[in-house]
């Protein structure tokens, strides 16, 4: 610190300046003589003097004269009191019961004794009057002594006041100069140092310690409080109060109220308060400071739209203190953004500029799919951003339907990852990104994986202390090898529970950690006030509605799924190659072969991913309707003609930057006109949009392609002369009968969802001879927004009957609200049951009129046991095609009827198992403020204690904390057996009873707080990464096992060498690499097989003590000081 001026302007505080002198390690004693001293301004160096006056021979000698500023300002309130008593002893009454005060006066009453002699901080007040009024003195001055660089004093105008240190104009002057401090007068200088000047005054004034105390501190409400803090803190907690505490260290901001009325004041007016969307709020703001982001995944319908800009919001304000640029971006599907959009104009309205967020954010929308010449299925999975990133500094990202962003290969994840690592490169601050979604986790472990990766960006050093020492990626691979192994088997039991284990892990060593998540059972159940407010539809289905195939159109279909998605090892002459799409593969020249590598893609892997494209189209055209199908198929037999017609004129375009196909559409397939548009565009373009020789194929192509034609031909003859629709036939026939039927469709409206425009179109063409038909599709979404809302959501300011039907593709299938109506038509249902539910979630959403929800599948059936057969086997092989390709199982499929309890535990969702857990904490707090409070204020430090019960064995609960890591539970069994649990599972384990009492101290608590420490220790050190990492281990393991099977040494080993060795194998199996090595040291040194034991029990001893010795010291250089928080014992 130099010689300065300090006038408490922005970087000039008095306050910032005396918590530096206080801090210095080499500071003994603080002087301070003040005009005038308040709570307030103790309360700004609190930290610091607590650490100060902990010291060894510290003491603080505080000077109150009077200040006429003061003495003037206080005159009305204190007429002709005394100064300073009767002037401070008013502020100090009428100072609140405030947490921040309350530490400030706890410090004085136990630093600050009547005996002047026996108390750190020491006061006086300068010299007296006749009336006891202390005499003037208006000069202010702090002296900070210790050694040369601890010695500082500053002069100036700011009294020892919250206001002097920091409000007011002020101005003082630090002296750094040690001598100039501490110089007194002599025969060769009259200089007079600051410490000299205090201590001629200090010596004539009066002591104060005792009337302040007496008559001033002790007697005045806060003190009073302060007091009884204090003789309740003695008090040792019961183990009720010790769960309580755990839950407090995992809820305890969810059940803060004083965050409750913040975010209750940004909700626009028409949004009710809802206490389970402020608790997602604060919880996922909790988690996204702990783990650089958060997953809010409650189910469908219950406003996580409000929920994100909740935190939104909140984040803006705190964006400064958390180091983050105040910009946020959402990425969307495009038909959600207006609703955000609308959204966050209801919050900003009727708010002054400053407290408006849309200038904060940026939106960028994901795009469709490649369409390969026709439209492709409108899912909003799209490949990349419709749009550009508009900065490259957001503090905060959310990503709405992030289950969009499950797969890492395509560019629209390349571009998100990037972006947040260009962020975190210019910013110095990885962004913050929040993930919502209902259903993140399709199916396979690596869907969850890719998005957690978004903020988990070191997936090694993973923070989240469910995984095996952070290495997430270790984890998800471990995840993903057992999904692999049993996803084919998943009908047997032990494929159901090998998959059930694999779901159960992940929930709890990733998922509690960092997802946020909530039901409509967790609303009913735990949020009584909130479930007033609304109403949920009960669902009722999935009923069915029956068509007929008759046995040729049965047979017809298993034909074609042989045809067009063949089993592995069934690909020959009668199914098709899809060749139109593999001419890159087909090249003669590996040159030519070069040019269509992309990244790390060889044109054999691309050629592979766009057969599989088609394959699944066809497939999806296929179970959508017969229209589409016919539709896809014809359009597949041009393209594939196409081709031909390119070798047999020796002028084959492949071009990626030019729809060909599409361009021989338009010149309705004249060969001549559409390569002449073809040429003229590929000039333009260049780059590798080239035109090759009939003779630069491989011999066999147009043979492979022949034979793709004569297959598709037969087919679309085939489909072509079977004049049968009965799926769409069942449709009309139950339209009105069954879809409109007013005891169920009791809104009048009706949702069709389906995954393909042109079965959009023909189901549009029947039903609209009898009712009034919306066709909304990507083409026309964002026109006709308005005509939607005003028709189909219950929200809607403005109501409108124009449409009674609504047919969509997938672009309305998330975020979009149509619940005046109250029937949904899956007329194809979708393979992902994450589509599924989100179309089920967009009638089911608070807000709906309706009492009942009905959905309804189609579901084909035939009384003739042979077509049955036919049927069954053909949507076997659609579920075994699906399988091979890595997609959901089809949860709701047209060969299963599912029983409705069933149905309702997808719609509704299970009780979220934290759920009751904070309802628990929210009721102690209501029903018990006060002693809340009293454990809230307890610092977490070796609680707990043994409770007795009646069913051993033993089991214990250790929770560890670490200042870098958090708190971590650890389990300790029977057999001192150790392992890390979830936060989910020592809830269960501490929970008990509120009259429970703990018995006599356990003789075993020392021994389980050392184990659980060494369990956490190892977890949590480096691990062994090295090429041969498994064959060092293995000699570890048999080193250790040469210990313990040999009778004559492990027999006459002490206990701690025996626990040692438990320790040292348990270390090994989690690949500690310091364990490892030592071992293998250990074992270069002694001859296992040595027949003298002399010393062998003291080598042991001292060879894993000085290894564990090393873990803690690297572990606390990396992450601080372990400590144990709290124990629970049950014996």
């Amino acid at each position: 610190m130099n010689n300065t001026l300090i006038d408490n302007s922005e970087n000039l505080k008095m306050a910032d300046t005396l918590k530096k002198c206080i801090s210095n390690d080499n500071c003994k004693v603080i002087k301070i003589a003040t005009g005038y001293w308040d709570i307030p301004g103790i309360m700004l160096v609190e930290e610091e003097l607590r650490q100060f006056l902990e010291k060894d021979g510290s003491e603080l000698q505080l000077l109150i004269g009077t200040d006429p500023i003061v003495r003037a300002y206080q005159q009305e309130s204190v007429k002709k009191g005394r100064f300073p008593e009767d002037y401070i002893k008013t502020d100090i009454n009428d100072l609140k019961l405030k947490e921040e005060y309350m530490g400030s006066v706890a410090l004085l009453q136990k630093y600050c004794h009547a005996e002047e002699s026996e108390s750190k901080i020491k006061i006086r007040v300068y010299r007296t009057n006749e009336e006891g009024d202390a005499q003037f003195l208006h000069a202010k001055c702090y002296i900070f002594l210790g050694d040369d660089e601890a010695t500082k004093g500053i002069i100036g105008s700011s009294n020892f006041t919250g206001k002097g240190l920091t409000g007011n104009l002020e101005l003082n002057y630090l002296e750094n100069n040690s001598m100039i401090v501490t110089a007194v007068p002599n025969k060769f200088s009259k200089a007079k140092g600051h410490s000299c000047w205090f201590d001629e005054l200090w010596n004539i004034s009066k002591p104060w310690n005792r009337l302040f105390l007496e008559e001033v501190l002790n007697p005045s409400p806060i003190g009073i409080a302060v007091k009884k803090q204090k003789e309740e803190k003695e008090r040792t907690l019961s183990p009720y109060e010790t769960y309580i505490k755990y839950l407090q260290t995992q809820f305890g901001d969810i059940t803060d109220a004083s965050l409750d009325a913040i975010l209750k004041s940004y909700l626009p007016k028409k949004i009710q308060p809802l206490q389970y969307q402020l608790d997602a709020a604060k919880l996922c703001l909790s988690v996204m400071k702990k783990h650089n982001g958060f997953i809010l995944g409650d189910v469908v319908g219950l406003g996580k739209t409000v929920v994100g800009l909740l935190v939104i919001k909140q984040f803006i304000a705190e964006a400064a203190s958390l180091d983050h640029s105040q910009h946020v971006l959402i990425i969307t599907p495009p038909a959600i953004r207006k609703s955000w959009e609308d959204t966050i104009a209801e919050f900003d309205k009727d708010k002054d500029e400053g407290n408006k967020i849309k200038g904060f954010i940026d939106f960028v929308t994901t795009g469709s799919v490649a369409s390969f010449g026709e439209e492709a299925d409108e899912n909003e999975d799209g490949e990349e951003f419709e749009n550009d990133f508009n900065h490259h500094d957001y503090g905060l990202i959310i990503v709405d339907e992030s289950h969009n962003f499950r797969n890492s290969a395509p560019q629209k994840y390349k571009a998100l990852d990037e972006l947040i690592d260009d962020i975190t490169t210019t910013m110095l601050v990885q962004p913050y990104v929040g993930l919502l979604s209902a259903t993140p986790m399709n199916n396979r472990p690596a869907d969850l994986k890719n998005q957690i990766y978004l903020f988990q960006r070191q997936p090694n050093h993973s923070d989240i202390t469910g995984v095996p020492d952070g290495k997430l990626d270790a984890f998800f691979g471990e995840m993903c090898k057992i999904y692999d192994a049993n996803i084919k088997i998943s009908n047997t039991e032990e494929g159901k529970a090998a998959l059930a284990e694999m779901s159960d892990r992940i929930r709890r060593q990733v998922l509690d950690h960092i997802l946020v998540r909530r039901t409509r059972t967790d609303i009913k159940k735990h949020y009584e006030n909130d479930s007033e407010k609304l109403h949920f539809p009960e669902v009722c289905g999935p009923h069915k509605l029956s068509y007929e195939m008759d046995e040729e159109l049965a047979q017809l279909f298993q034909d074609t799924i042989h045809a067009i998605a063949p089993e592995e090892g069934e690909d020959d002459d009668t199914t098709i190659g899809f060749y139109r799409y593999c001419a890159i593969g087909m090249f003669k020249n590996e040159e030519h072969k070069k040019l269509y590598e992309k990244r790390n893609l060889t044109v054999e892997s691309t050629m592979k991913r766009l057969q599989k494209i088609m394959r699944i189209l066809l497939v999806k055209r296929l179970e959508s309707s017969k229209t589409a199908f016919k539709v896809s198929l014809n359009n597949l037999r041009h393209y594939t003609q196409n081709m031909l017609d390119m070798l047999d004129k020796d002028q084959v375009f492949v071009c990626p930057d030019i729809d060909v196909n599409g361009e021989f559409a338009k010149a309705n397939y004249n060969f001549a006109k559409a390569t002449a548009a073809i040429e003229e565009k590929r000039i333009k373009k260049g780059g590798n949009n080239l035109c090759f020789s009939a003779s630069d194929f491989n011999d066999d192509y147009k043979t492979k392609l022949e034979n793709d034609r004569k297959i598709i031909d037969s087919l679309y003859e085939r489909w072509s002369a079977n004049e049968d629709d009965p799926k769409m036939d069942a449709f009309v026939e139950s339209l009105d009968s069954v879809l409109f039927n007013p005891q169920t469709n009791t809104s009048g409206k009706l949702v069709i969802f389906t995954e393909s425009v042109d079965t959009q179109n023909a189901i549009a063409k029947k039903a609209g001879k009898k009712h009034k038909v919306l066709k909304v599709s990507a083409a026309n979404r964002n026109e006709l927004q308005d005509t939607i809302k005003a028709n189909f959501d219950a929200n809607a300011s403005e109501q409108r009957d124009d449409y009674d039907i609504i047919v969509t593709t997938e672009v309305l299938a998330e975020g979009v609200n149509l619940h005046r109506a109250n029937v949904i038509l899956n007329y194809d249902t979708p393979w992902n049951a994450t589509r599924l539910m989100q179309r089920i979630g967009r009638v089911n959403r608070i807000g709906s009129d309706a009492k009942e929800v009905h959905v309804y599948n189609f579901f084909p059936t035939n009384e003739s046991n042979g077509v049955i057969h036919l049927i069954e086997n053909a949507f076997a092989k659609i579920q075994s095609f699906h399988h091979m390709l890595g997609e959901d199982s089809k949860v709701f499929s047209e060969r299963e009827e599912i029983p409705e309890l069933e149905f309702h535990k997808y719609v509704d969702g299970e009780e979220s198992e934290l759920g009751k857990y904070i309802k628990e904490l929210r009721e102690y707090q209501k029903s018990n403020p006060e002693r809340y409070a009293f454990i809230a204020a307890l610092p977490c430090e070796n609680l707990g204690g043994t409770i007795a019960t009646a069913n051993p064995p033993r089991v214990a609960g250790v929770l560890i904390y670490q200042k870098r890591k958090g708190f971590t539970p650890v389990e300790v069994d029977e057999d001192d057996r150790t392992h890390i649990i979830s936060h989910l599972e020592m809830m269960q384990m501490m929970k008990c009873e509120p009259s429970a009492t703990y018995a006599a101290p356990s003789m075993f608590t020392k021994h389980i707080q050392q184990l659980a420490t060494d369990c956490y220790l190892t977890d949590s050190s480096r691990s062994l990464t090295s090429d041969n990492a498994d064959k060092m281990i293995t000699k570890a393991l048999d080193i250790i096992n040469k210990l313990k099977d040999n009778p004559d040494i492990y027999e006459h080993l002490s206990k701690d060498s025996q626990r040692a060795l438990k320790n040292a194998k348990l270390a090994v199996k989690k690949k500690n690499s310091t364990v490892i090595r030592s071992i293998l040291r250990f074992a270069k040194e002694h001859s296992l097989n040595q027949q003298s034991l002399f010393g062998i029990d003291y080598d042991i001893n001292s060879w894993l003590g000085g290894t564990f010795a090393q873990i803690v010291k690297s572990n606390k250089t990396e992450y601080g000081p372990v400590s144990v928080a709290m124990t629970t014992i049950k014996e």
